[in-house]
């Protein structure tokens, strides 16, 4: 019990019942389903949204169109008056009459020319504003009549508005207008409804002033409106937009400007809360749904979840059972009733066959750590144990690996044995951060000899601030021995034991890699001369003989800082550096030359043999193949020369 607590203090994840992750795999199961029904219905929004605004449109094109034609019949009637006036010479006072009698209280008739200002029908003047009378002067074409905005004769009156046309009288040029209500040139069916839901249409002027409203047309008319600026402000392509009405409330409004009007605009508005409420509604409707089928799947994910914690409550009082050691016990308490679901009836059979596994482990456990304690007697393994303060606290096998009794371990004496070269490796690998135990070094045995061994070990998880370890001590000795012959053979020649191509290889990409201030280096390249003619004649064993002599004699000439190798066959290289002159490099050729050409007594036969030699320079601008081969060119060079001799590659003359 105690094991398992520690690893749950240990474990920082932060975890959940299994009714909230059922929750949650049937909120991520109807994340798609709400999310295409949301798609659906925001797309339907979108549409009756626009529907909404088209609707909006085309109302206000409609209602312009019909004041437009309101405009037309008025502007015909008085076309029709100026006709009159012309073919049958009927005075204005006379056309007024006729006008009060057919449509009593329409306006009243007005005439002006360039010489006189105006010519009332009556002592009550309306002047029109100045610059009506001179647009309607200065308009040239007769068939197109000229209106004006809202206008005030007095604070006392109510506003008028001037509709007129331009004509001839007696080749004089005047403009026959009359001033009317803008109640009886223009006129709005009344609002039927409540002001938060119907709409709202109204006529304003090309100074923002009411001439006509759906609501309260009495009242307002001849105001100003709120946001005209705002409106004047958008682009001719924006058909809508949102601004407050008279009374306050938020509309959204459509708008068309009126033909043949200073710029007066048609505005058809809708309150703004039943203009949203078309496409906000659906919305609503389908959030309060979700959430009521969220609600019920989450109530029967509890349900199931219930269902499904029973069974495994009992399986978790069995798996404790099983690493408590008390299965026994639990087993007569615990009853686990067959579940409908497979895999619960599955798992309460891995348990028991868990439990009859874990018995057959723990004897293989016991088992085996005997095995390793007689291994340790027997001198084939060292067990130990140990913690970061006291050292060695016990150890098994170590008399066995160095003659030296266990108790002469113990604590840190042990690195008294360890060889000194090796200590501060030792050292370092035991101060690692890591839970682990790695590193080979050697030891001195009983025979007073150093054996390699490797030290292997592990951290044992504790509570306690002296962290604990265990861990074995393996002789390596002969494998080490093993590596490090494999490791010699791969970089000497069998015969000679000099180094081969690889280790010259290395050897030269060290030297080009180091930067030598007031030094030259060379490669002297050496070929045996009539090498093949003793091989032929005395047998491939005296050929043997003689390469293994000449690699003496080399040796014997080298100088501390040279490198010698044999590259195969009768071909040697010596590599020179820290040479103080190039001269140095035909010296040394020459001792080379005249210590080679002295006899060789082998096997009882004397061997007389030459040696020629290629010499090339070190340059760290070219590499250690390109300085084998120019060294290569010198040697072929000395060999058609006559043998026996040296040449410089940078002494040859290639053509």
């Amino acid at each position: 019990m105690g094991s398992r607590l520690n690893l749950q203090a240990k474990d920082s994840i932060r975890r959940y019942r299994l009714r909230t992750w059922l929750g949650l795999l049937v909120i991520i199961a109807l994340l798609p389903i709400l999310g295409l029904a949301i798609l659906a219905v925001w797309q339907v929004t979108v549409q009756d949204k626009s529907a909404s605004k088209t609707r909006l449109l085309d109302s206000a094109r409609a209602l312009a169109r019909s004041v437009e034609n309101d405009i037309i019949i008025n502007t015909t009637l008085l076309k029709s008056l100026a006709a009159a006036s012309y073919t049958h010479q009927t005075s204005i006072e006379q056309l007024q009459s006729w006008l009060d009698h057919a449509q009593p209280g329409l306006g009243r008739l007005y005439v002006v020319s360039p010489h006189e200002r105006l010519t009332p029908t009556s002592e009550h003047d309306e002047l029109p504003p100045a610059e009506f009378l001179q647009s309607a002067l200065d308009f040239t074409d007769r068939n197109r009549p000229v209106i004006s905005n809202l206008y005030f004769t007095s604070p006392l009156h109510d506003p008028k508005i001037a509709l007129g046309i331009a004509w001839q009288h007696e080749s004089i040029q005047q403009v026959l207008y009359f001033v009317l209500s803008p109640r009886r040139l223009l006129q709005l069916a009344p609002q039927l409804g409540s002001s938060e839901t119907s709409l709202l249409i109204a006529i304003v002027d090309g100074n923002g002033n009411i001439i006509a409203r759906s609501r309260d047309n009495d009242r307002y008319v001849g105001q100003s409106v709120p946001d005209w600026e705002k409106l004047m402000s958008l682009p001719r392509s924006e058909k809508f937009f949102e601004a407050k009405t008279k009374e306050g409330s938020h509309v959204i409004f459509s708008y068309e400007f009126l033909a043949g009007t200073p710029g007066w605009v048609l505005v058809v508005g809708e309150p703004l809360q039943a203009f949203d409420a078309r496409w906000k509604k659906p919305l609503m409707q389908l959030g309060i749904g979700g959430g009521i089928m969220l609600l019920l799947a989450l109530w029967l994910t509890s349900k199931l979840s219930g269902y499904i914690l029973r069974p495994m409550r009992s399986l978790a009082k069995e798996a404790r059972g099983i690493i408590d050691n008390k299965y026994q016990e639990l087993y007569n308490t615990v009853e686990y009733s067959s579940s409908r679901i497979l895999e619960f009836d599955s798992l309460h059979e891995s348990i028991i066959a868990a439990q009859t596994a874990l018995k057959l482990s723990t004897q293989q456990a016991e088992n085996s750590e005997l095995k390793y304690r007689t291994l340790a007697h027997t001198g084939a393994l060292t067990l130990w144990e140990a913690n970061a303060k006291q050292g060695i606290t016990s150890i098994t096998g170590w008399q066995e690996l160095t003659g030296a009794p266990n108790e002469h371990a113990l604590r840190w004496n042990w690195i008294k044995r360890v060889h000194p070269e090796d200590v501060n490796a030792v050292r370092q690998c035991l101060s690692s951060d890591t839970n682990d135990l790695d590193c080979e070094f050697r030891i001195l045995t009983a025979d007073q000899t150093w054996h390699w061994v490797r030290a292997k070990g592990s951290a044992i998880p504790s509570k306690n601030t002296s962290q604990g370890w265990i861990g074995t001590l393996e002789d390596i000795h002969e494998r080490r021995k093993m590596q490090e012959h494999v490791a010699h053979l791969a970089l000497h020649d069998d015969l000679t034991k000099l180094p081969n191509r690889t280790a010259l290889n290395q050897h030269l990409q060290q030297m080009l890699s180091r930067t030598t201030h007031g030094h030259q280096s060379g490669i002297l390249f050496l070929d045996l001369d009539y090498f093949k003619e003793v091989n032929d004649t005395h047998g491939h064993e005296t050929g043997d003989a003689l390469l293994t002599a000449v690699s003496a004699r080399l040796s014997a000439l080298a100088r501390d800082n040279d490198f010698i190798a044999r590259l195969g066959g009768d071909e040697f290289v010596v590599v020179c550096s820290q040479l103080s002159f190039q001269e140095e490099l035909a010296l040394i050729a020459k001792r080379i030359i005249l210590t080679l050409s002295q006899p060789f007594n082998l096997q009882g036969l004397t061997i007389h043999i030459g040696v020629s030699i290629g010499i090339t320079l070190l340059s760290n601008t070219m590499s250690a193949n390109e300085h084998l081969k120019q060294a290569d060119i010198a040697l072929y060079k000395a060999k058609e020369n006559g043998k026996n001799c040296y040449v410089f590659h940078h002494e040859i003359n290639i053509d």
